[in-house]
């Protein structure tokens, strides 16, 4: 447009997610299978027959516009060249020890069997109670319900503390209660312990200054394995993180046979029953909150703690604050700043953001700061180039990030 010379090169874009859960649709509709039906081989080989037809849908509409494209240069993220780049990104970030493996809270989909990212998940505003429909489960389920049920105190002959939660589901995670130090109605249990009326046993009563005393009762139930909130205050009070889930949704409890094996939302009901039965039931009323959703899926999406590969993200969180608060930044994270800013390129010390009234947004994105979740369980994507190390024939925990070796 301005007479110069120019090259305008097309590129396609993967969409592993997206992609391959149209694909799966297409699966059951025409053959009634799922993934599971396939190997691997066989999945990925359907997807690029859809794809392959999808991106000549796509060219054919950009001539169609008039474009003047290089088609020659086509550039695909799933290519074998932009692979390479991404083993080879991995592996560079890995030997730096900015990339590392471990075993920490990731949004999960049942339905994908995958972790998904924070911006592929969409909070859903519920004001009342609410059926949904969530893909694999064949029933629609209710939300936007509080429960209320009694947890007995041990040895205080009958007496109980309430909890409210919108979860009856992941009782059976429990692994403490917490209330806060200073709400008269609970401080005199801090210390104590109750019983678990599922599977009898004994949690701690813990004091934690992030309850509110008025939310629901003030007396919060804790699973640091299913919620974010527990998860931190399980990790000041050194509690055990708890997964009762397996990866299909059900719940995982081979010690309870009622429970075990059933689905969580079937088993939400099956366990208010059994709270009836004992007395510790108390009733349900309307709650407004939030609920996460898989964007692409439309899945209700579960907080589990499993491993995965993680990117440190130390550095981004102190350049972030040193844009935002610049002129205000306190001594230790102003040390910080001077720290890292000797790590950066000259291009990445000066960063402004426009227009300024995003600076809020982007202080508050990294103010609930965590290292970046990078894998995901899907087939039509980039494998992490990551392999354990085999000792005296045993799997290792430890781990080598190496391109394939290919012996022409």
């Amino acid at each position: 447009m301005k007479g110069i010379p120019v090259v305008w090169i097309p590129g396609l874009d993967h969409a592993g997610i997206a992609t391959q859960l149209v694909v799966e649709k297409l699966l059951w509709a025409k053959e009634k299978k799922t993934r599971h039906d396939l190997s691997r081989e066989e999945l990925l080989s359907k997807v690029n027959q859809w794809k392959n037809s999808r991106s000549d849908e796509i060219r054919e509409q950009l001539l169609k516009l008039g474009a003047s494209l290089d088609f020659d240069q086509e550039f695909f993220t799933l290519s074998e060249t932009m692979s390479e780049a991404v083993n080879e990104a991995f592996i560079r970030l890995f030997n730096k020890n900015l990339i590392y493996r471990d075993s920490l809270l990731v949004n999960w989909s049942f339905f994908l069997q995958s972790t998904i990212s924070d911006i592929e998940v969409k909070y859903q505003e519920i004001s009342e109670p609410t059926l949904l429909t969530i893909p694999g489960f064949e029933d629609k389920v209710l939300v936007g319900v509080m429960h209320r049920f009694n947890y007995p105190i041990e040895g205080n002959d009958g007496k109980c503390i309430t909890i409210a939660t919108t979860r009856l589901e992941t009782i059976l995670g429990d692994v403490a209660v917490a209330v806060h130090p200073e709400d008269n109605r609970y401080s005199h249990l801090i210390g104590k312990n109750v019983i678990n009326p599922l599977n009898g046993q004994k949690l701690p009563i813990n004091g934690d200054l992030n309850v509110k005393p008025d939310f629901g009762t003030g007396a919060l139930k804790i699973t640091p394995g299913h919620s974010l909130t527990d998860y931190s205050i399980g990790k000041r009070n050194s509690l055990p993180v708890v997964d009762i889930f397996d990866d299909f949704g059900r719940i995982n409890c081979p010690n309870l046979p009622q429970f075990h094996g059933i689905h969580r939302f079937k088993a939400k009901t099956l366990i208010r029953d059994e709270l009836q039965n004992k007395g510790l039931y108390c009733g349900q009323s309307d709650h407004k909150h939030a609920i996460p959703l898989c964007s692409r899926s439309g899945d209700l999406i579960e907080w589990r703690r499993v491993p995965q590969w993680f990117l440190k993200c130390d550095a981004q969180r102190i350049l972030t604050e040193f844009v935002v608060n610049r002129d205000s930044m306190s001594e230790t994270d102003l040390n910080n700043w001077n720290t890292y800013k000797d790590l950066l390129i000259d291009e990445e010390k000066d960063v402004t953001i426009i227009p300024p009234n995003y600076r809020n947004t982007w202080k508050d994105w990294f103010s609930r700061y965590q290292d970046w979740c990078i894998s995901r369980q899907i087939f039509w994507g980039h494998q992490i180039p990551a392999y354990n190390i085999i000792k005296d024939g045993q799997i290792t925990e430890r781990w080598v990030a190496a391109k394939k070796f290919v012996n022409t």
